[in-house]
């Protein structure tokens, strides 16, 4: 992703990536495309969960059912695609990087990345959450927004869901707090999406 374009490298893999996603079946890109939203291992649940909230409603392309899908997702794992890393509750589905950059990118180009961050951060709970686990979530909401380009409703979750950062204080996240800035400000076509947007 911070390679430039042109840049013999980054062409090479873009050139690759597309054709190994040529190759795959659109249920395969479905999947991979949620895994690749998570930094971090994800549950097979909440793949579903979204695969569903996002792709559920696709009357030309329907998704088969559940068994099915966790069948492609254990295929994905066994063909060395997707990995299964330890969580607090078990083990969940993680991509590489480079696998990450590029099907996250798909599910950008799609437009399905509001209804991502929606399905993403969730309804907010009358608990004020006390952990960093508790709000990434809405951190990887805001994080997809951003890369969408949707500052607009990025601001606004930054401001309604993490009190206009000072939640992130409170539970003391500093580098949490720092990315999402980055996110916003970190490069001058961000900036001047920023000032255009948000002012």
């Amino acid at each position: 992703a911070t390679a430039a374009p042109g840049a013999p490298l980054a062409d090479k893999l873009r050139r690759l990536l597309g054709f190994y996603q040529a190759c795959l079946s659109p249920t395969q890109v479905r999947l991979l495309s949620v895994v690749a939203l998570f930094r971090t291992p994800v549950a097979e649940a909440t793949v579903l969960r979204i695969a569903r909230g996002l792709f559920g409603q696709d009357a030309e392309a329907p998704l088969p059912a559940d068994s099915a899908l966790r069948t492609t997702l254990a295929r994905l794992h066994s063909d060395g695609v997707l990995t299964r890393e330890p969580m607090a509750d078990g083990a969940g589905y993680a991509a590489h990087p480079v696998l990450r950059d590029h099907f996250r990118g798909v599910l950008i180009g799609s437009g399905a990345a509001g209804r991502a961050a929606d399905l993403l951060s969730g309804a907010p709970s009358d608990d004020r959450p006390r952990t960093l686990a508790a709000v990434e979530p809405v951190l990887l909401a805001i994080d997809l927004l951003q890369a969408a380009g949707d500052f607009r409703a990025a601001d606004a979750l930054y401001r309604g869901r993490l009190e206009n950062g000072k939640l992130l204080k409170w539970i003391a996240a500093p580098q949490a707090k720092r990315a999402v800035a980055r996110g916003f400000v970190g490069d001058a076509g961000r900036q001047a999406r920023c000032a255009d947007l948000l002012g």
